[in-house]
């Protein structure tokens, strides 16, 4: 059986540098392995959380988010049939965006990605997101059985981002931008961007 699942990050990014951000998880395509591996204990010597734990901890992060100045509207949704979990929250100044991240994968010990952090410049019109592999993480990879690895290469993390004014260029010429030219989509498979950080990064000039 093929597994497949989706990370998604939102940004929508007003011209003041306020907006909206989501993270979501879909392992809807995946969901009966999920359920699975959900009965075990552990898994490539990795504990397994129970549905409870992982609702305790979105919850968790949704009241750091929450107690944040410059932070609001923090919403949870959570679907453990389907296996799609989400976190959005609105910001005054996407700087604050940058100070929640770092604090969740401090907390949570998340190394992949240890450098996820934007950077809007108002008055150049410019938008750009960096990103750094942690070098434990492809270790950790590499130790995992054949089958978890077979799992993670046909995962997809996808990117959308959408603006006030339409995008004159991107430094992703793969990036899909829409009609409109205010909002453009990155795909790419979890395991190429593990391996090859500048996949993950981008940069926008706007209009």
């Amino acid at each position: 059986m093929s597994s497949c699942f989706e990370t998604v990050e939102e940004l929508d990014l007003r011209s003041d540098g306020s907006g909206k951000m989501t993270l979501s998880f879909n392992g809807s395509e995946s969901k009966l392995k999920i359920a699975s591996l959900m009965k075990m204990k552990f898994v490539s010597g990795y504990k397994v959380p129970s549905n409870q734990e992982i609702s305790n901890e979105l919850h968790n992060i949704a009241a750091y988010l929450r107690s944040q100045p410059g932070l609001s509207n923090v919403q949870v949704k959570q679907d453990f049939s389907e296996y799609i979990f989400s976190i959005s929250f609105s910001f005054n100044d996407i700087a604050l965006v940058n100070k929640a991240l770092e604090h969740i994968w401090e907390k949570y010990n998340i190394t992949a990605f240890q450098a996820f952090s934007y950077n809007y410049n108002k008055s150049a019109k410019t938008f750009a997101k960096t990103s750094k592999v942690a070098a434990e993480a492809r270790r950790a990879y590499e130790k995992l059985s054949d089958d978890d690895k077979h799992s993670l290469r046909n995962a997809i993390y996808t990117t959308v981002y959408r603006f006030d004014s339409p995008i004159k260029s991107t430094g992703d010429a793969k990036a899909k931008i829409s009609p409109s030219r205010k909002a453009l989509m990155q795909q790419i498979k979890f395991v190429d961007a593990l391996h090859t950080a500048a996949l993950m990064q981008q940069s926008v000039k706007l209009q």
